[in-house]
């Protein structure tokens, strides 16, 4: 009896036993654990209590490394800047969308190095750097293989709370567009000090001379104030179109009040502005436009500057009794107000070039101007939702320049299609 008695509890405490071991291991699989209970004997009912606790408060410690894991993982892919992470061997572990955008790969970059991922051999001498702890951050710049991507890495090397190294991250921003910016700060500050040094010097330099004794002859005396008279006045037109131009940049576009303006009485008043002009060189004026009037809610003393900037430029670069033709006409896409001289046309190299402040031709530089005209025509057009364009050669003839301004359909009021 004793012995049927001892193999039972025996079987019983080693099916205990295996139920603790299974679980155990369905645990350690990932698996979901199931809680068991014990009331006998007393040490596998201790055991079987521990476990439940060690369990409950293992899920615990999983669930907060899962829910840290899952916010890594949206701050990262939230992030606009590029992430990406590599361990001691310089193995990608981790990267977010914006470094998959960046750098575009048609399998998985995880286990890849990232000379495979990226093609940049400086990006890659950065990051070994980094992971032969020869700096523990950095920052610097890195120009892509395309030569247009600027971007500016900022790396740190990863380490152990023992201080033993074991990866690196890469912080990537593309500041393409600042480097940009940048660069056109300096180039406008470099024009507008030659531009202002320019006649200043030639202003000092013949006062110089007055002072020196050129008061006491005339006609000398007359033809140098002339020069400073006109040095001194081209400064002041330097200043004008700056101070427009700023004024442009600066006031939120719905600050400008529009109003339906009549083009061709817009373009009527912009001609009689440049009438002395077109006298001048004998230039004559031909109007190509419809007989009934052309509304757009536009701001009428901008545009009107834009189109004198415009006929100015023509008149400038026209020779003797050439014909300049303003017209104005509908399309699908709104309404075009154009500007076409008969001189001799802008190199297709430049035509990038000419709407930036201060660029001029290399004709241009013979002329008297700003350079600051066609700037100010295409922010006029950036204000009013629209754009310009030129077309130089004129098509249809051998040369000729053409500036077209579009205004969107949104902006018409009446048009002449829409006659009863």
């Amino acid at each position: 009896m004793i012995f049927v008695f001892a193999f039972a509890y025996s079987r019983e405490f080693s099916r205990n036993v295996q139920r603790l071991i299974l679980n155990a291991r369905r645990f350690a699989q990932g698996l979901e654990y199931e809680k068991i209970y014990l009331y006998k004997p007393l040490e596998l009912q201790h055991l079987a209590t521990a476990m439940n606790k060690m369990f409950d408060q293992l899920q615990d410690r999983i669930s907060t490394v899962r829910r840290q894991k899952h916010q890594l993982e949206a701050i990262l892919e939230g992030m606009v800047e590029a992430v990406l992470v590599l361990d001691k061997k310089g193995k990608v572990i981790t990267w977010n969308s914006a470094a998959g955008r960046l750098f575009p790969t048609e399998r998985s970059p995880l286990g890849l190095s990232l000379l495979e991922i990226t093609r940049n051999t400086e990006l890659d001498a950065l990051a070994q750097t980094l992971l032969q702890g020869g700096v523990k951050e950095t920052r610097v710049n890195i120009l892509l293989r395309d030569f247009q991507t600027t971007l500016q890495v900022q790396g740190a090397g990863l380490y152990w709370e023992t201080g033993e190294l074991w990866g690196t991250v890469l912080v990537m921003s593309d500041v393409t567009q600042l480097v940009k910016l940048e660069a056109m700060r300096r180039d406008f500050v470099a024009n507008v000090s030659h531009e202002l040094k320019t006649p200043i010097t030639n202003i000092l330099g013949f006062v110089e001379t007055l002072e020196n004794g050129a008061l006491d002859h005339p006609e000398k005396a007359r033809q140098f104030l002339n020069i400073i008279s006109r040095h001194a006045e081209r400064l002041n037109l330097i200043v004008d179109d700056l101070l427009i131009l700023s004024k442009i940049e600066n006031r939120p576009a719905q600050e400008w009040e529009k109003e339906n303006t009549v083009l061709q009485d817009l373009l009527t008043a912009a001609a009689s502005v440049c009438q002395k002009k077109l006298q001048k060189k004998d230039i004559r004026l031909k109007y190509d436009v419809p007989e009934e009037p052309l509304l757009v809610a536009v701001h009428p003393l901008l545009l009107e500057q834009a189109v004198v900037n415009l006929l100015d430029n023509a008149i400038k670069f026209s020779g003797d009794k050439t014909t300049i033709t303003l017209s104005l006409e509908q399309s699908n896409e709104g309404v075009l107000l154009a500007v076409t001289d008969q001189g001799p046309g802008i190199p297709e190299h430049e035509k990038d070039r000419i709407f930036e402040r201060f660029y001029r031709t290399e004709k241009g530089r013979e002329k008297e101007g700003t350079g600051l005209g066609l700037s100010i025509v295409r922010h006029i057009m950036l204000l009013h939702r629209g754009r310009v364009a030129v077309d130089s050669p004129v098509p249809g003839r051998n040369k000729g320049t053409r500036f077209t301004l579009t205004f969107p359909k949104s902006l018409v009021s009446y048009s002449f299609e829409q006659e009863d």
